[in-house]
């Protein structure tokens, strides 16, 4: 080790930056990823999950012998559960905009918990055999209500800790 090298006083990692940008991450190999969870970052990581939420609705999400059923609109009927997936999403980027990150978390993992919710109740489809598979809405449907969720608790973590920092 030279002796111009700088180390982390935690872990004993070389730093790749300066010291003062951030822990030296020997997982990543010493790479600094704190620059990439800036505010900006996450507002576009948030606004993004909530559009493919908003997307995964009008998608199939299930197949039915042939027949595609989306989560927003069924057979005639009305609208389906999607109506509460296209309220999540638009009261998460409300609560963006109105820079509200504590109801913003509430949305994020509301929308988690529904999604968990349409998960479990997929479960049933397992007596119809072959007759029913799930579509390309409804995996976007999970990954969109897994990542709103994050994204909006790190969002949340971040402007708690700018907030304590000042």
């Amino acid at each position: 080790m030279e002796d111009s090298e700088q180390v982390c006083g935690k872990c004993g990692s070389r730093f790749v930056s300066t010291p003062t940008q951030g822990h030296a991450s020997p997982e990543l190999g010493g790479k600094d990823i704190s620059g990439l969870l800036t505010e900006k970052n996450l507002k576009i990581g948030i606004l993004a999950a909530s559009a493919l939420m908003i997307l995964s609705t009008v998608l199939p999400c299930y197949k039915v012998m042939g027949y595609s059923i989306s989560l927003l609109l069924t057979d005639g009927s009305g609208m389906g559960d999607g109506i509460f997936f296209v309220a999540i999403a638009a009261l998460c980027i409300v609560f963006l905009f109105m820079k509200k990150v504590l109801f913003e978390l509430v949305a994020g993992a509301a929308g988690l918990l529904l999604a968990l919710y349409e998960l479990s109740q997929s479960g049933q489809l397992a007596a119809y055999g072959s007759l029913v598979s799930k579509g390309i809405g409804f995996y976007l449907m999970v990954l969109s209500g897994i990542a709103l969720c994050a994204l909006c608790a790190l969002h949340f973590l971040q402007d708690k800790k700018s907030k304590t920092a000042v």
